[in-house]
């Protein structure tokens, strides 16, 4: 806060399932996100934005589909 923040946004599962029942969560004059909510409506934007542009999921670097031989041994072992 004597940064200078207007928001605070919790990083991490655990402090955001803590701080989901605060409503609203204020830390000096500050409101703090509720990241399950941030998420959710991120995937629905995410969802609308596919509609509408016809934009797909990036399969290259980070996302590249795993080789058919892994998936099959993880799936595997559910």
């Amino acid at each position: 806060m004597a940064a200078g923040a207007e928001v605070i946004i919790p990083a991490g599962g655990l402090p955001m399932l803590l701080f989901a029942r605060e409503r609203p969560f204020v830390i000096d004059g500050a409101p703090v996100l509720n990241g399950i909510a941030v998420a959710a409506k991120a995937t629905e934007m995410a969802l609308s934005l596919k509609d509408i542009t016809k934009v797909f999921v990036s399969r290259r670097g980070t996302y590249a589909k795993a080789p058919a031989a892994s998936i099959q041994e993880f799936l595997a072992f559910r």
